[in-house]
């Protein structure tokens, strides 16, 4: 066996090598909050550093709360979000986006 043929083996081996490491576990997937557990404080400042999370509102209830606008579609328009924190029965973390009325609205 020739010194190319040597090389393009190890780097063949190598390559799935690292390909057997990668795929079976893939990026890790991260845990949904679970508002009812946490303070208002945290919730709001989840939404705010990340500018858009699904958090679960309830046993199995969840939804999609954003910053500000700029993370809603071009033609949706945000809407105040209230949610049952640790802390607040009801609890202001940022906003949904929600579809514009058939008005234009």
């Amino acid at each position: 066996m020739s010194f190319a043929e040597k090389t393009a083996r190890i780097i063949r081996t190598g390559f799935v090598m690292s390909l057997l490491t990668v795929l079976p576990f893939g990026s890790p997937a991260l845990a949904r909050p679970y508002a009812p557990a946490l303070s208002c404080e945290t919730l709001r400042g989840m939404i705010q550093a990340n500018g858009a999370m699904v958090v679960s509102t309830g046993q199995f209830t969840f939804d999609r709360f954003v910053r500000d606008q700029g993370f809603c579609m071009t033609d949706e328009i945000t809407e105040s979000a209230w949610v049952a924190s640790s802390n607040r029965a009801e609890c202001f973390i940022g906003y949904t986006c929600g579809s514009r009325q058939p008005n234009g609205n």
